[in-house]
């Protein structure tokens, strides 16, 4: 006997197959320093004057960021 899925089932599946793909490729564009700095970024409860507002897991580089400071593409400082 066949059985037959639901469409909404194999909709679902798809959907969340695509989102843990995209969650690895945005991971991949960022170097572990970023990684790292984006953890320290989410224990911050409160950002009244927006330092973070440009940290992006989109950017692969970090030294760009709002008050993070570089020396030779290696994060020195915030």
């Amino acid at each position: 006997m066949v059985e037959r899925r639901n469409p909404y089932e194999i909709q679902l599946s798809c959907f969340m197959v695509l989102a843990v793909l995209s969650e690895f490729r945005e991971c991949e564009s960022l170097n572990p320093e970023g990684l790292a700095l984006l953890e320290f970024r989410e224990r911050i409860e409160n950002d009244p004057y927006g330092a973070f507002a440009n940290w992006d897991i989109n950017h692969s580089e970090p030294c760009l960021w709002l008050g993070v400071q570089c020396v030779d593409g290696k994060v020195q400082m915030l």
